[in-house]
């Protein structure tokens, strides 16, 4: 579950937009083999069967048909006049979901954060998409592989932070799930491989998380709530984070990215210090991002720049079949701040997790999934 930090939508911004950006990691990275990238057609990819045509060449009998019934006429409404009460509301199509800083929930230094509210995901159209990102993620395995459980219908709210992307260890994790009791069963003796430092704790029967050792200490001296030193506050909001977005109607996703220059460099618009997006399950998902640059100039200059990126990505994502997805999302500044909101089109956004799936770079580790659950010689089903 490392990598789905930067899946879904995530993953598609800073790993599938290769015609507005550089990818420019502080490390030396490279990808050790070229990834195939495999396009299916959109019937196919949201689980719909093609329905078979009838070859053009053969013709049907006709058959004699009754005569077309008159269509009703409409019947005018009444103008409207004093006295008759309010003029009707014309029906809005529903506002961007709100974003959200998640750095409090995450360990010191992490420069990425994300919030996904699995249990939203289940009757979400591009679910079997996500299920792809997580196929190839390597804490997905190590967790839960041979359990019998699954990452989404198992797991209501995950909470995923890094501060380097490309490292597997350098990842935390914090689950909440309902079925307690046969969630704890299943991964209570889990442990990462040899060379993963990691520990896995759990801070209440519903609430587990993967943490470095010295993460580890720190929620477990912390004393029980207040907010009089920074452990017991984070501890106290750990216990709460899959509360930030309660509602059912409210985000799937939250993304925070900071300090998000030391990650990546935009090619042909100034790149923002940092980052924060909000996007929904709905089969044609509500996305809102929220720019924030150093200083004003930046952002107007994104903002100028702004159409003419967008319509390089329309002309060149022709190509991999996402060509029209920026064309729902609507700019506005503010002083510093930028914001972007609108909808993606269904097609688009499968196209996009897709795309995700195959351009997700490998861990930055070797790893070998045998050794997920070994513990002192002893192998965990």
């Amino acid at each position: 579950m490392r990598a789905l930090a930067l899946s879904g939508l995530a993953s598609a911004l800073l790993h599938a937009l290769p015609l507005l950006m550089v990818w420019r990691p502080p490390l030396d990275w490279h990808l050790s083999a070229t990834v195939p990238i495999e396009l299916k057609p959109p019937q196919r990819l949201l689980g719909r069967a093609e329905k078979p045509t009838e070859p053009a060449h053969r013709s049907k009998p006709l058959e004699p048909q009754a005569p077309p019934r008159p269509r009703p006429k409409a019947t005018p409404a009444a103008p409207f006049t004093p006295g008759m009460g309010p003029m009707p509301k014309r029906s809005a199509s529903p506002s961007p979901p709100p974003t959200a800083d998640l750095s409090h929930y995450a360990p010191v230094g992490a420069r990425i954060v994300v919030l996904l509210h699995t249990d939203r995901l289940r009757a979400s159209m591009h679910r079997r998409a996500v299920e792809e990102l997580l196929e190839v993620l390597p804490d997905a395995y190590n967790l839960l592989g041979g359990t019998g459980l699954h990452p989404i219908d198992d797991i209501d709210a995950l909470l995923i932070a890094t501060n380097d992307p490309r490292s597997i260890t350098a990842t935390f994790l914090a689950a909440r799930y309902a079925d307690a009791e046969r969630v704890r069963v299943a991964i209570e003796n889990r442990t990462p491989p040899a060379w993963d430092p990691r520990v896995l704790r759990h801070l209440a029967p519903d609430l587990s998380i993967l943490v470095q050792p010295d993460g580890a200490t720190r929620l477990e001296g912390a004393p029980d709530g207040g907010s009089s030193s920074s452990d017991a506050q984070w501890l106290a909001d750990l216990q709460e984070f899959d509360q930030l977005a309660p509602t059912p109607e409210a985000p799937v996703l939250l993304v925070t990215i900071n300090d998000l220059r030391a990650l990546l460099r935009l090619v042909t618009l100034p790149t923002p210090q940092s980052l924060a997006l909000a996007a929904t399950a709905d089969a044609v998902p509500r996305i809102t991002i929220k720019l924030q640059f150093t200083e004003a100039a930046e952002a107007e200059r994104f903002a100028t720049d702004w159409p003419q990126a967008r319509e390089r990505w329309r002309t060149q994502g022709m190509l991999f079949g996402i060509g029209g997805l920026l064309d729902g999302v609507q700019l506005s500044q503010k002083g510093p701040a930028l914001e972007l909101a609108g909808e993606l089109p269904e097609r688009e956004c499968g196209r996009l997790l897709q795309l995700a799936r195959a351009l997700l770079p490998p861990p930055a580790r070797p790893f070998d999934p045998m050794d997920a659950g070994v513990d002192q010689g002893r192998t965990l089903p």
